[in-house]
């Protein structure tokens, strides 16, 4: 039964609201079946979208799910309305059985199996060519006059507007995901690799003995520590973004020990700058070690990278009642303040410092981990004292559900 005008302008509106928050191709399939095609005034309705040669179903209503297995690929070429539309650009509106078997006698059986009484097809036009089509079936045969063809023209321009947006958003998601998932892959795959190099770069160290072979093991044990960040950013980069979060077992840690080791290791790497260390009363937390020496480790690498080379980096922690307080200044150029609040963003490098050695993960990964131990951290900067970055660790943090069942 054909809608009063009334109801559907109403039923217009609401479907162009659920269109509206349809944030995926998916979504928008939902709002058409849930109120796409009683706006319509149909009583079933399906959407196809062009791909590969061949129109893919996206959503249907009426037939149960197992029916719909046939029609879920129909080749441009079949003789049915919706690929002859997509054909064309030309709707189809199909008044009654008559006209229906007329015109496609192949759908004589699935027409007499669904006692439909009209059936529209309508192309799903796209800003570079056309998306899909529209079908719709009626109850009942219908009149197609101007006002009801012009108002279903509108709801399928609506449908393609939507499922253009849509589109676009789950291209992004599939980048993004790829990207992130590519990353993951080349992060695993250099780790190992990377981490005999790692020692045998060490072990060259340890035992280079003129002051030429010294330099060159230096030179090469830099490059490797260098080298062993970046691979662990991306890695710690592709988790966070797969899971949410980075996972972290936390154990009885004395922080102090956990910053003579870090800073021990740096000074072999960056022996020429001065590094001025203050400890607190009590640092013993259950915190994950292997995570937080990622965090001081990135802080003052960051703090030598951009501080003024002829000032000393300062690290310091103290405890308030529940939680550790680290802190790494530097003096030199403030961060500019349009990027303050971008700092912790991934892949943000240091082209405001002229400064292009790095992918932009270290400080992204800081806040990744903080936030796992259920802290804070913050920066401030300018002028007049310099750069600080600020860390509060609750003295026990909590294993994540992943951490916990390693454990287990």
């Amino acid at each position: 039964m054909q809608s009063t005008p009334l109801t559907a302008a109403r039923e217009s509106r609401g479907y162009a609201a659920a269109l509206i928050s349809a944030a995926t191709r998916r979504d928008v399939g939902r709002a058409f079946v849930d109120a796409g095609v009683m706006a319509a005034g149909a009583r079933d309705g399906n959407l196809y979208l062009a791909r590969n040669g061949a129109l893919h179903l996206l959503a249907a209503s009426g037939p149960p799910e197992d029916a719909l297995v046939p029609c879920r690929v129909m080749p441009l070429s079949a003789n049915t309305p919706n690929a002859e539309v997509f054909r064309t650009l030309d709707p189809a509106w199909l008044a009654s059985p008559d006209a229906i078997e007329e015109r496609f006698p192949a759908m004589r059986e699935l027409l007499r199996a669904t006692g439909d009484g009209a059936w529209i097809a309508l192309p799903l036009p796209g800003d570079a060519g056309p998306l899909g089509v529209m079908g719709l079936q009626f109850a009942g045969p219908q009149p197609f006059d101007e006002e009801q063809r012009a108002f279903l023209v509108e709801l399928a321009g609506l449908t393609a507007r939507a499922l253009e947006r849509a589109g676009r958003h789950d291209d992004e998601r599939e980048t993004r995901s790829f990207q992130h998932r590519l990353i993951g892959i080349a992060g695993h795959e250099l780790r190992n690799p990377l981490t005999v190099v790692l020692s045998s770069a060490e072990q060259l160290a340890l035992g280079a003995s003129g002051d030429r072979d010294k330099r060159a093991a230096s030179r090469l044990l830099r490059n490797a520590r260098r080298m062993d960040r970046v691979v662990r950013d991306l890695v710690d980069y592709a988790q966070a973004q797969a899971e949410g979060r980075l996972h972290i077992a936390p154990r009885e840690v004395d922080f102090h020990e956990l910053c003579v080791r870090v800073l021990a290791s740096l000074s072999s790497v960056h022996p020429e700058r001065p590094v001025t260390y203050q400890r607190g009363e009590d640092g013993r937390g259950r915190w994950d070690p292997d995570r937080l020496e990622e965090v001081l480790e990135n802080l003052v690498v960051n703090a030598l990278k951009y501080g003024a080379p002829d000032r000393p980096v300062f690290i310091g922690w103290y405890g308030e009642p529940a939680d550790l307080v680290l802190k790494v200044h530097n003096q030199g150029p403030p961060i500019p303040a349009a990027v303050l609040p971008y700092v912790f963003d991934p892949f943000r490098r240091g082209e405001e410092h002229g400064v292009r050695d790095s992918m932009g993960l270290g400080l992204y990964i800081v806040r990744q981990i903080v936030d796992a131990h259920g802290g804070r951290v913050e920066v401030r900067s300018d002028q007049e004292t310099g750069t600080t970055f600020v860390v509060r660790l609750p003295f026990a943090a909590a294993a994540t559900a992943a951490a916990r069942d390693l454990a287990s």
